[in-house]
């Protein structure tokens, strides 16, 4: 630790300290602190970079002082060296050196270049793969490299790719994906991703592969130079020759032998030789077998005949021919593959003559039907057969089989199936269904398949797919993020394909903690961040149904449970489940009951009762009752709750008033009784004879004090004036009268209570 110290001419001077110029405040490293007129600086756990100068300035003042600290430090030394290292391609190096000094700062360099942690080398940590896909679907191409927000482009067959409402590039991290929706055709093409700055470019030792017999198959490897046409495929050491059914691809340092269609011949063993370097592989070729052959078929003039096979695989590319022929697929003829099983749709138009041996012609819209290699005529026995493949629009008509005057028509109609509306996208939240559905232009058309991520989609508890008329329909059930894809339609070569999105839920408000009384209601809360999101309450893992019991509302985002006729079976943990996401609570039940009972109480007659008592519970219903029967509010009874306090007041108190007065709260009750005692007059009024103009004075004495009473003249109650004034004392009460004259002359009476005494007064 080093200290420095200076003084000021006066006390209680504000100073700052510098450091090279640099204010410097207290902390770990520095200490600072004044005496009056001495200003002190501790520098605590020196090192080398506190080498400088420390000054004291005066605030608000051009005065200051400067001193200069020297730290001296052992010389500084590499104690070991770096070593050289070797690791695989794409791994991680490390180099490491120890120097004499902790403190000590230094440099890296890369041959003569210094490095920086944004200058690191970047390292390939996973290439791109090639990728097959069905078409429609999505294709996601995926590169990883050793260092994050790597920039970078990707190309197509060379050209840079843009991103557009189809083809997404998305940066995560280390990892940078290029992802094409709807894949068509014009998609298939080589795909790189260049990092200039570093020289990294990512495009995929040849692998034994399996085919299967009639699908296509691919040998691919990557060598070390670009562009290289002097490439040479053996096959079991037989050089190969290109063909149209096998061919040799070579583009950059990609190379590939391709077969369109594989034979059983194709396989064995195969080498690609470039110079004197070379790889090999083995092609396994799986022959199909037919487990279900062509069969025979009859039918009835202008039926439709479905011919079926079924084969060993599935995916094989089948073809059809007729009397040697090559079928295409077109408005006469249907063919459908799905998964092993092969069809073939044709129209036969047929007749029967009643002489075998006759001979008749047939028309087409009245004129000799043109007989040609797809048009044929076929006599079997008494059975005239038309055979027709239809490849153009002129094929359809009215045709005709003509004996003699006899004649026999039928039409023949093709209609090719289309999409009338296609699917659409759809975003919908967690647990919600999505519906995708799409209209043809036919009813009761087979074969359709429902596809995601390339594989056929079943029906099962997640999806079920229906067909109503013209419209198919796939439904997927609450839906997840899993579920996010590319879903498509296929007939054929009819395709059609949405993406599916889904939103995450967020539970916005958490149902809390709830305690009832016995008999109560009890309301749990839950807001989420969708509209219309479905939610199941449980009670103790137990999915409760609305009932007389339970009652389940939803409003938007907001969702209530509300709780009937709470009683102890009800009591414990409900749940809240939305989606993959769930909050509880918990349902405590108290029973209602009175803390502090009643006190019984005696007070005279005139004076007003009050009976009190404390209950568990705020807002709870009660009664009160007199001799057993209800009390009801009135002047005379008054009812008055204070938070967990409730009261009854009897006001102006009579001896009827005398009873049992019992509390009722839930199952719990509580009595007093109450006691009025009567008023007795000890000193009772004497008549008084006057003058005009003396004063009077009726006095009385009381047993009890603080009583309610009233003096009357006449029977009639008297007001206090400033003549007349009724005065109480303990338990004397007064009755003076000022100036008195003939008018006041009458009989005066005290009544309190049921007590009662009376007197004259006569004025001369």
């Amino acid at each position: 630790m080093a200290t420095f110290e200076c003084e000021t001419n006066e006390p209680f001077v504000k100073v700052k300290w510098l450091k090279n110029n640099v204010e410097i405040f207290s902390g770990d490293k520095y200490r600072m602190h004044s005496d009056r007129k001495v200003h002190f600086l501790s520098v605590l756990m020196i090192s080398m970079s506190d080498n400088a100068e420390f000054t004291c300035k005066v605030i608000d003042e051009d005065v200051s002082t400067t001193a200069k600290l020297q730290v001296e430090g052992e010389p500084l030394q590499i104690l070991k060296k770096l070593e050289s290292t070797e690791v695989p391609e794409t791994y991680s190096g490390e180099f490491e050196c120890v120097v004499s000094r902790e403190d000590a700062e230094g440099s890296w360099f890369f041959g003569d270049k210094p490095l920086s942690p944004s200058m690191r080398p970047v390292t390939l940590i996973q290439p791109l793969a090639d990728l097959t896909v069905c078409e429609g679907d999505i294709a996601q191409l995926e590169v990883k490299f050793s260092q994050e927000n790597v920039e970078g482009v990707w190309t197509k067959n060379g050209q840079p790719i843009t991103a557009s409402d189809r083809v997404h590039i998305v940066i995560d991290k280390q990892i940078h994906k290029l992802l094409i929706e709807d894949t068509n055709k014009e998609d298939h093409a080589q795909y790189s991703f260049d990092v200039p700055y570093q020289g990294i470019s990512t495009s995929a030792k040849l692998l034994d592969m399996s085919a299967v017999e009639g699908t296509k198959a691919v040998l691919e490897t990557k060598i070390s130079a670009q562009d290289i046409s002097s490439i040479k495929w053996y096959h079991n050491d037989k050089l190969l020759a290109p063909s149209d059914r096998v061919q040799m691809v070579s583009k950059g340092a990609k190379q590939r032998l391709v077969f369109t269609r594989t034979y059983a011949s194709d396989e064995g063993h195969y080498k690609l030789v470039v110079g004197r370097a070379d790889t090999s592989c083995t092609l396994s070729v799986q022959t199909v077998q037919i487990l279900k052959p062509i069969k025979d078929k009859e039918c009835s003039e202008s039926e439709n005949v479905t011919f079926e096979v079924e084969v060993s695989h599935p995916g094989i590319d089948a073809f059809w021919t007729f009397k040697r022929q090559l079928l295409k697929a077109s408005a006469k003829y249907k063919m459908e593959s799905k998964n092993k099983r092969h069809t073939l749709i044709t129209a036969v138009l047929e007749c029967e003559v009643a002489n075998p041996t006759s001979e008749g012609r047939w028309l087409k819209d009245g004129q000799p039907v043109d007989f040609t290699e797809n048009t044929l005529s076929e006599v079997q026995g008494a059975v005239r057969r038309l055979v027709i493949t239809i490849t153009k629009a002129t094929d359809i008509g009215e045709y005709t089989y003509q004996v003699a005057t006899s004649k026999t028509s039928a039409t023949l109609k093709v209609e090719a199936v289309k999409i009338k509306k296609t699917l659409k996208n759809l975003n919908v939240v967690q647990t919600q269904d999505a519906l995708f559905s799409l209209e043809l232009t036919h009813e009761d058309v087979r074969g359709a398949q429902w596809i995601k991520n390339g594989v056929e989609i079943q029906p099962s508890s997640k999806y079920e797919i229906t067909i109503e008329g013209v419209v198919h329909s796939l439904k997927i059930k609450n839906c997840n993020t899993q579920d996010e894809s590319v879903y498509s339609f296929k007939l054929g070569k009819l395709s059609a394909s949405g993406r599916l999105n889904v939103e995450t839920i967020k539970i916005l408000k958490k149902p809390k903690d709830v305690t009832s009384l016995l008999g109560g209601t009890a309301v749990f809360e839950l807001g989420v961040s969708e509209d219309n999101i479905p939610v199941r309450w449980m009670f103790n893992d137990v999915e409760l149904r609305p009932d007389a019991s339970y009652r389940m509302l939803s409003e938007k985002k907001n969702h209530r449970l509300t709780v009937q006729d709470v009683d102890a079976s009800k009591e414990g943990q409900y749940t809240a489940l939305v989606g993959h996401l769930q909050c509880s609570a918990r349902l405590t039940v108290e029973s209602l009951r009175v803390t502090r009972p009643l006190k019984s109480v005696s007070i005279p007659e005139t004076q007003a009762a009050t009976l009190e008592c404390e209950v568990s519970h705020f807002n709870v219903p009660s009664t009160w009752l007199k001799d057993g029967v209800e009390v009801e509010m009135s002047e005379k009874f008054r009812m008055q709750v204070q938070g967990k306090v409730h009261q009854l007041k009897i006001m102006n108190t009579g001896r009827d008033d005398a009873a049992e007065y019992t509390f009722v709260c839930g199952t719990d009750r509580v009595s007093a009784t109450l006691t009025v005692s009567p008023i007795v007059i000890t000193t009772l009024l004497q008549d008084v004879e006057a003058k005009a103009k003396d004063t009077v004075t009726f006095e009385v004495t009381l047993n009890y004090e603080d009583i309610t009473y009233k003096w009357l003249k006449n029977g009639v109650e008297i007001r206090s004036t400033d003549r007349c004034q009724a005065r109480c004392k303990q338990l004397t009460h007064t009755l003076s009268i000022r100036n008195v004259h003939f008018g006041d002359s009458a009989e005066y009476t005290f009544m309190a209570g049921a007590a009662v005494t009376t007197a004259r007064l006569y004025v001369e």
